[in-house]
């Protein structure tokens, strides 16, 4: 269901949480209540970001009794914080971790696509891999060397991308396509400033 919005006053996004407030009458509110869904946020058609819901609650006041609902939760790209770079990647076995270093050097989108696919994504071992859908690989960014170790995924990924011209960043999404139980990534050029303005939830 689309819940047009006003990006400035009604959607907050700080770091890797998000809050929402909704109008008491919309009929999106019983849908985010159900266990298990969330959100995407677009611009003209460009998602912002997504992620799950963890909390619904009901605001009221003498002054607006109908009153709003705050809908709050999670950035999907916790996940890039939540998981380590392992050495032995994509080595599911912890106990078996063979190498003292993630060490890989070549193209530097290249080497953050690989450091999330080996880590978490389709080529992960099945204890971690999280059902991603991986976009395909731009290579850009010129040459690199990336040497990471118990890091997490996002510190390691922001380091990488830094060496790249433009500085990249990469991204988890809601895939918005057939299958919206998935999520999708996205490596991009962070130097695109989006403007907050009028989106859709």
């Amino acid at each position: 269901e689309i819940y047009q919005c006003d990006w400035s006053s009604d959607v907050c996004s700080s770091d890797l949480y998000w809050e929402l407030t909704i109008n008491n009458a919309s009929s999106i509110v019983s849908d985010l209540r159900e266990p298990g869904n969330g959100i995407v946020v677009q611009l003209y058609n460009q998602i912002i970001f997504s992620g799950n819901v963890t909390s619904v609650t009901r605001i009221q006041s003498q002054d607006d009794p109908s009153g709003l609902w705050r809908v709050q939760g999670v950035d999907d790209n916790q996940y890039l914080q939540d998981y380590l770079a392992w050495p032995a990647a994509p080595n599911d076995d912890v106990t078996n971790q063979d190498q003292s270093w993630y060490l890989r050097s070549g193209i530097v989108s290249t080497l953050m696509y690989n450091l999330v696919n080996e880590n978490i994504g389709d080529l992960a071992g099945a204890s971690r891999a999280l059902g991603l859908t991986m976009a395909p690989d731009p290579e850009v960014g010129g040459e690199g060397y990336l040497s990471t170790k118990w890091d997490t995924l996002g510190h390691a990924l922001s380091r990488c991308a830094y060496m790249a011209t433009p500085n990249l960043r990469y991204e988890i999404l809601q895939n918005t396509g057939t299958d919206l139980d998935r999520k999708s990534t996205r490596l991009n050029s962070s130097h695109t400033d989006i403007s907050r303005m009028p989106s859709s939830a």
